[in-house]
C-alpha cells in the first residue's frame, strides 16, 4: 500500500516549486523575450533626434566656440572643414552619431575638451539641423552609448542629387607615382596614430584589411577622401592640400591591393564621388 504524504509536507513542496519558478523568471527575463535582429531599434538622424531648444543652444555655443574656424555658415575655411552640405553628409554617412560627438569633443583645437558633454551634444544638434535633418520631441543625449544607437543617414535633401558612381577602384584609379607620394605624406601625417602598416592601434581604426573594407565597401572614394580631410590629422584637420589628401587615398588603395592605373586620383570631390569602393565587380 503506497505511503501517504502528509498535507504539511505537500504544501512545503509546492511552496519550494513556486519559489524556484519565480526566481527563475526574475533571473532569466531574456528567455521570454523575442530575439532581436541586428540593428533593430536603431534610429536615424532623419527621425528627429534633437529639439528646437537644443538646436538654439547649440547655435549659440557654435557661434562662440566654433564659427571662427568653421565659419558662421558652417562652410569651413582653408584650415577647417565644412560641417554642412553634400561633402559633409557624404563623409559621415553610415556612421553612428557618437563618432561625430566624440570628434566635436576634441574641439576647439586650442583647448580640446573645453566643451562639456551636454554642450557638445547641443553643438551636434545644431550641426545636424543645418544638414536638413528635422527636429523631434527628445533632445540628443550627451551619452556615447545612447548616441551609438543613432545612425547618420537618411538625409532629406543634402545628398539627394549626387550622381551614381560610374567607375570602380578595380579599374586602376591612381598611379604608382601617386602611391609613393601618398606613402611619404602618410608617414609624416598619419602613421603616428594609424601605424606605418595602416593596421591602426587600440581605438584608432585600421586603414587596411577586412575591417576597413567591410566598412567602406559600397561607399565612394569621395566619401573616404572627405572623411580623411575633415578629421585628419587629428591635431589639425584639413591642414593638407586636397591633392595631398588624394595622394593618401591612393596609398590606402594601394595597400588594400586595388590596382594602379595610368591616371592619378584628382583632389576634386565631384570626380572622387564617381569612384565606387568595391572588392568585386558588380
Amino acid at each position: 500500500m503506497p505511503k501517504r504524504v502528509r498535507p504539511p509536507l505537500l504544501l512545503s513542496a509546492a511552496f519550494v516549486i513556486f519559489l524556484v519558478a519565480a526566481f527563475a523568471s526574475v533571473r532569466s527575463p531574456v528567455r521570454a523575450a523575442a530575439p532581436q535582429t541586428p540593428g533593430q531599434g536603431q534610429k536615424s538622424v532623419a527621425d528627429g533626434v534633437y529639439t528646437d531648444a537644443q538646436r538654439t543652444r547649440g547655435q549659440q555655443i557654435y557661434t562662440t566656440e566654433c564659427a571662427d574656424c568653421h565659419g558662421a555658415d558652417l562652410n569651413g575655411s582653408d584650415t577647417a572643414p565644412s560641417l554642412s552640405g553634400v561633402e559633409f553628409v557624404g563623409a559621415w554617412k553610415g556612421t553612428t552619431v557618437d563618432e561625430l560627438f566624440e570628434k566635436i569633443r576634441t574641439m576647439p583645437p586650442t583647448s580640446p575638451g573645453k566643451l562639456s558633454p551636454p554642450q557638445s551634444a547641443d553643438v551636434l544638434a545644431f550641426v545636424i539641423s543645418r544638414n536638413n535633418f528635422p527636429a523631434g520631441p527628445t533632445e540628443l543625449a550627451a551619452d556615447v552609448a545612447a548616441l551609438k544607437g543613432i545612425r547618420f543617414e537618411g538625409a532629406q535633401g543634402a545628398a539627394a542629387d549626387v550622381p551614381a558612381p560610374n567607375r570602380s577602384v578595380l579599374d586602376g584609379v591612381y598611379t604608382e607615382e601617386q602611391n609613393r607620394r601618398g606613402q611619404a605624406i602618410y608617414a609624416n601625417s598619419c602613421a603616428s596614430c594609424h601605424s606605418a602598416s595602416l593596421a591602426g592601434a587600440d581605438v584608432v581604426p585600421a586603414l587596411v584589411g577586412a575591417d576597413f573594407l567591410g566598412k567602406w565597401t559600397g561607399a565612394t572614394a569621395g566619401e573616404l577622401f572627405e572623411r580623411i580631410r575633415t578629421t585628419m590629422p587629428q591635431a589639425s584637420p584639413g591642414s593638407l592640400s586636397p591633392q595631398e589628401y588624394a595622394d593618401i587615398v591612393a596609398h590606402i588603395f594601394n595597400r588594400n591591393r586595388f590596382p594602379a592605373g595610368r591616371a592619378p586620383l584628382d583632389g576634386d570631390l565631384a570626380a572622387l564621388r564617381m569612384i565606387r569602393i568595391e572588392t568585386s565587380k558588380r
